[in-house]
């Protein structure tokens, strides 16, 4: 599942911007294909930086702050397939900010709400096994 859907990216980013930069046929509208690349390509650049920390990919609904770093990588990513145009600072900036957030994720400086409520880190492991079991299952039966 992404991380952001073309909606999200339209209601950051004026769509006849996201046109120019996907249109490669000259169509008039937003070729899907590229946009939807940019989004898988954005969504495993924030796996990359959540594995370990969480299971990715995220389970929906995806947690805010995600989906708005998803939307900022996206745009990047659709300015540099396109080399015939300059990158605006501002993307360059959102580019930026999104990857320093998601270091701070990945170092537990902030938290992301998930579905679940508990991180991978956030588990526990044991070096029990059934058969380290004090009672068997016939003695616990004997108390019901």
């Amino acid at each position: 599942m992404a991380y952001c859907v073309q909606a999200d990216i339209t209601a950051r980013t004026p769509a006849d911007v996201i046109e120019q930069l996907t249109d490669d046929d000259v169509s008039g509208s937003i070729n899907a294909t590229n946009l939807n690349a940019a989004i898988a390509d954005a969504d495993a650049e924030i796996d990359s930086y959540l594995r370990g920390n969480y299971d990715v990919p995220l389970d929906s609904p995806v947690d805010g702050l995600i989906k708005r770093l998803s939307v900022d990588l996206t745009v990047y990513f659709l300015y540099q397939r396109r080399l015939d145009l300059d990158m605006p600072e501002s993307v360059e900036n959102r580019y930026n900010r999104a990857l320093e957030i998601l270091i701070e994720i990945q170092e537990g400086e902030r938290s992301i709400a998930i579905d679940s409520g508990i991180s991978s880190s956030q588990s526990f492991k044991t070096n029990k096994e059934t058969s380290d079991k004090l009672f068997s299952s016939d003695v616990w039966d004997t108390y019901n």
